[in-house]
């Protein structure tokens, strides 16, 4: 359940007031989200959806850059870079949907390094 949508928090560092809302996940532990968004605009509900989803987001784009070459890209171009982006996030995509249909212990990496030996031995790396 959430608390009050007008609870109001001071942080003491910078003197900013922002809207706390607390919600009981299934384990029963109370997670907290403070946030400037307005309670007229956004629920309760809302803000813990858009944080979620950032927070999954931010998941997802840390993953990318850790287990593929998506911060160098071989094109100059917008539509190259945009096609390199979609490519690579599809196969993020295809290397994820392997991985949660054969677990392996080594995780993405091992999912990666199993696809590329098993596929098309001549390819050595990724990018």
């Amino acid at each position: 359940m959430a608390s009050d949508p007008t609870e109001q928090i001071e942080l003491v560092e910078t003197g900013e007031t922002f809207r706390q809302i607390v919600f009981d996940d299934v384990d029963g532990e109370e997670i907290a989200y403070l946030t400037a968004l307005s309670p007229k605009e956004y629920d309760p509900v809302d803000v813990m959806n858009i944080y979620t989803l950032r927070t999954l987001i931010e998941i997802l784009f840390h993953d990318l850059k850790q287990y593929t070459n998506i911060e160098n890209f071989h094109s100059q171009s917008v539509n190259g870079v945009l096609f390199e982006l979609l490519c690579t996030l599809i196969g993020y995509v295809l290397v994820e949907w392997f991985w949660h249909c054969h677990p392996l212990r080594g995780g993405v990496p091992e999912a990666i390094r199993i696809i590329r030996t098993r596929w098309n031995p001549s390819l050595r790396s990724y990018g």
